[in-house]
């Protein structure tokens, strides 16, 4: 978890819940970059309820 104002991000689940979190980027622009390539990639990802 940051303390310094960091970037990083959250990835949520369709129910809002946490699921994972980034590491620490840079800069804004490079975590800007990562959530997008998170968003082109997640469609084709495997799910695996490991509840």
């Amino acid at each position: 978890m940051s303390t310094d104002w960091e970037p990083y991000f959250h990835l949520r689940s369709s129910h809002g819940k946490v699921i994972a979190t980034s590491a620490i980027f840079p800069s804004t622009l490079s975590r800007e970059q990562a959530i997008k390539r998170v968003q082109r990639i997640a469609p084709n990802a495997v799910v695996e309820d490991q509840s």
